[in-house]
């Protein structure tokens, strides 16, 4: 294994948004180093230079893409933000969220999501003559999430991040411009998981395309077997009556079976690669495979 960093970008947006310039406090710089070192497979977009936010991130999530290359296992150990806020405030958790999407926006289903106590919260500049901070968040993942790719190329997924919980006036996500990325930042409600992305706003004014926004974490390479894992899809999801599975015709199903969120085996049977899941009520479970590639877990919203 090596370990690999990602840096994406990605800009935070509220019911009345605002993009703003902040000043430095006197005798203080607003050019700061990066803290994290950088592993040897790094990707950046980003900027030590704390001139520009976009906010407010406590009402609403934003998410930009990565890219996990093909054959590709990435373990996310670690997400660092700078988040501009009011001088003093400190945040009582973060909440990142994953989803896959190969087009403008991600896809509305979560993929993971992750509420997270900060693991530190340095003050890297101060703006706006005292008024603001701006923070250097890191969030270590008691649990690390794990991206597959797969085997036929590149992937595109999304992280975002919201702060719903904190109590300050003024939340902003440090911004900059950066070219070399062609997929726009996108935003919506980060309580409504129906609720539309966009990337736009105010009558026609588009986000920038970076901020700062760091992965970290290891990256593998994968096997025959996971190969063939990755290659298997469970459909569809949100599901109402049925549940399909397919797999690759080298794959053989061993066995199946879906968990509600108690851990209690709700006694369903796969036959011919479905698994009828009308009798359930509505909400989240998790569905167990087996199968001749090895074990495969996925989570499941019965409607």
């Amino acid at each position: 294994m090596k370990k690999i960093t990602f840096i994406v970008a990605a800009l935070l947006g509220v019911a009345s948004f605002a993009q703003v310039q902040f000043t430095a406090n006197p005798g203080e710089g607003v050019s700061v180093p990066n803290s994290n070192s950088l592993a040897d497979c790094s990707k950046m977009e980003t900027s030590a230079d704390v001139t520009n936010g976009f906010g407010n991130t406590a009402g609403n999530e934003v998410a930009d893409n990565f890219v996990v290359a093909q054959n590709e296992i990435f373990t996310i150990n670690r997400t660092t933000v700078r988040l501009i806020t009011t001088a003093g405030n400190v945040y009582p958790s973060v909440t990142v969220r994953f989803y896959e999407g190969a087009g403008t926006f991600p896809n509305t289903r979560v993929l993971v999501e992750r509420v997270i106590v900060p693991t530190s919260q340095d003050v890297v500049a101060t703006l706006n003559g005292g008024a603001l901070e701006a923070l250097e968040v890191v969030l270590d993942f008691a649990t690390p999430v794990v991206i597959n790719g797969v085997s036929t190329g590149p992937s595109n997924f999304w992280i975002s991040v919201f702060t719903p919980t904190t109590a300050a006036a003024s939340n902003f996500l440090q911004t900059l411009d950066e070219t070399a990325d062609t997929t726009r930042a996108a935003f919506r409600s980060g309580t409504d998981a129906t609720a539309a992305w966009a990337n736009t706003f105010n009558g026609g004014m588009t986000l920038q395309f970076a901020a700062y926004f760091i992965m970290e974490g290891d990256c593998s390479t994968l096997g025959v077997d996971e190969n063939k894992l990755s290659q298997i899809s469970v459909y569809p999801n949100p599901v109402t009556d049925v549940l399909k599975i397919k797999t690759p015709s080298s794959v053989e199903i061993t066995s199946a079976s879906i968990y509600d969120v108690l851990g209690k085996n709700t006694s369903v049977k796969v036959l011919n690669n479905e698994i009828n899941v009308s009798g359930l009520s509505r909400g989240i479970y998790i569905l167990n495979l087996e199968t001749s590639a090895g074990k495969l877990t996925r989570k499941i919203v019965k409607q």
